[in-house]
């Protein structure tokens, strides 16, 4: 269902990047994100109150069901930190920015999860030392996720088609009255950039010299 959230705000966050409508992808990320949480607190409570039940459609062994209890009460807690995982990198990803998601998501859930099951486990050889690498690692990759969505980088790998129209089309200026003043600095810094870029006069043209055709002697 997380997975389903982050597909959507993906989409969603990338139509309304190429409109330039900046305001809209933080307002839906908003709106995602208190979504993902409702649905992850009612999946915690279903699973932490009737899991025993649920488990009965798989196993009937005691030993099994006792075990899987026992991880759902280490992970289901803690699935709404799940939640920031999903949402944030997929609206990196909808703006254009996929390469440090993919690092943020590849060190936190994967690395991180290795380093604990590496060093905890041995130390304290039960289940639940090995579930709680999820709650852990899912903690820790949200906090590095809310930190550069909050820098704000990700959001300035504007395309310069997207940039030329708002410049000429005054009607998408017009939009930016409903923009926050941080956008709007930002966007006209970018204009500006692009402007001079436009108006300055192109270098000069690099001559691409084709290689001669090689003559090959075949012997009989």
């Amino acid at each position: 269902i997380m997975g389903a959230y982050g597909v959507s705000i993906t989409t969603f966050a990338g139509q309304n990047f190429g409109a330039g409508k900046y305001d809209r992808i933080k307002k839906s990320v908003r709106i995602c994100l208190g979504l993902a949480a409702v649905t992850s607190l009612f999946l915690s409570f279903i699973v932490l109150n009737f899991g025993g039940t649920i488990l009965l459609l798989f196993t009937r062994d005691t030993n099994v069901i006792n075990i899987c209890i026992g991880m759902m009460r280490v992970i289901s807690p803690a699935y709404i930190t799940y939640i920031c995982i999903e949402i944030l990198s997929g609206t990196c990803r909808g703006c254009g920015d996929s390469f440090f998601p993919m690092l943020l998501t590849c060190f936190g859930v994967c690395v991180l999860r290795i380093l604990w099951i590496t060093i905890a486990v041995p130390l304290r050889h039960e289940v639940a030392t090995v579930a709680f690498s999820y709650p852990l690692t899912w903690t820790i990759t949200s906090i590095l996720f809310i930190l550069y969505y909050k820098r704000g980088k990700w959001m300035q790998k504007d395309t310069l088609r997207n940039a030329l129209e708002a410049l000429d089309n005054g009607a998408a200026m017009a939009e930016w009255e409903g923009a926050s003043e941080s956008d709007r600095r930002r966007r006209q810094r970018e204009l500006d950039r692009l402007r001079k870029k436009r108006e300055s006069p192109p270098g000069p043209r690099k001559k691409l010299t084709r290689p001669k055709p090689q003559k090959f002697k075949y012997k009989t």
